[in-house]
């Protein structure tokens, strides 16, 4: 039987190892993470409970892509191989080279990478069935690093009016999707990468989503007024979750990979211990200003008040 490293090397790319880390990372570091952290690896679940104390400790002791694709005599304990075996059962984002977006070069992304689902893709047959009749169309849709993992595996879901609801339901219940891949970019926040990426130190992703133009979807073609008015023209709100289907995710990195060593900053003249002393001093005199009647303690605190002054100024 092939070990899970054979697999990992002879069916994925380092790429796609990466980016599978990333949102994985992602999702364990959000403050969200009970409802992101979707699927959970069953080696972490104990007596019912999932331990993502301890999922996050494993995920700080896998080896970087370079390491796990190019290293021949790399040691892997059992526990970081459970977390390797569920991102290969998992995995769904093929690395294809990126094209220039109609929105121009400044919106073209690092990486590309085209979503294989999870479920044989059955969704995206779903997607395919459903759309008989209807016209579909290509949107984006912008999110958190921290949400990535969940929609990558399951899917684009209508949460609103749920727990798992992160944003405003300003225009009706639904998926919010862009015509635009600018305006979608603007609620793609970005994370930081991974401690062993080799992507970069900061991480953006944007979807690109097809999706049905339905009766049931919203959009400023045809709706009617909402809570927030009209649909804007750029907005699509989809209620059925079966008329989106996540095709692609764009990827937008910045900085040099976090498991290079930082460049040390220079240091200052006043260091921070330095200034810990300067104002634990500045506090005895405090105190010691309720003798301020002694004329010697006058002179002493007048010597003080006009160093301070001094100091204060070369410091500003």
């Amino acid at each position: 039987m092939e070990n899970v490293l054979t697999k990992i090397r002879r069916d994925m790319k380092p790429f796609e190892y990466d980016i599978e880390m990333a949102i994985l990372q992602g999702a364990l570091k959000s403050f969200r993470k009970t409802q992101v952290m979707v699927p959970f690896p069953k080696a972490f679940v104990v007596d019912g409970n999932k331990e993502y104390g301890d999922l996050q400790r494993v995920v700080y002791k896998l080896p970087s892509a370079e390491d796990l694709f190019e290293k021949k005599d790399i040691q892997l304990d059992g526990e970081v191989l459970d977390v390797l075996r569920f991102l290969y059962e998992n995995r769904c984002l093929k690395w294809v080279p990126s094209e220039e977006p109609i929105e121009g070069a400044a919106f073209k992304p690092q990486h590309t990478f085209v979503v294989e689902h999870c479920d044989g893709n059955a969704r995206r047959k779903e997607f395919v069935e459903k759309s008989k009749g209807f016209e579909s169309k290509t949107g984006f849709h912008g999110s958190g690093l921290g949400n990535w993992f969940s929609i990558s595996k399951t899917g684009l879901r209508n949460f609103s009016g749920t727990q798992k609801q992160a944003n405003g339901a300003l225009f009706g219940e639904g998926i919010y999707l862009s015509k635009t891949l600018r305006l979608a970019s603007d609620f793609s926040a970005a994370g930081d990468a991974w401690d062993m990426s080799g992507l970069g130190s900061s991480i953006r992703i944007v979807g690109v989503v097809d999706w049905l133009e339905s009766p049931e979807t919203v959009s400023a073609s045809h709706s009617t007024a909402t809570e927030g008015g009209k649909v804007p023209e750029a907005y699509v709100v989809v209620p059925n979750a079966t008329h989106v289907s996540l095709t692609k995710i764009l990827v937008y990195t910045s900085g040099t990979a976090p498991c290079r060593a930082p460049v040390k900053k220079r240091g200052t003249a006043f260091t921070s211990t330095s200034m810990v002393f300067f104002y634990l001093f500045f506090l005895c005199l405090i105190v010691m200003a309720q003798e301020e009647n002694r004329s010697s303690f006058r002179w002493v605190w007048r010597s003080f008040k006009n160093k301070a002054r001094y100091v204060a100024a070369y410091i500003l």
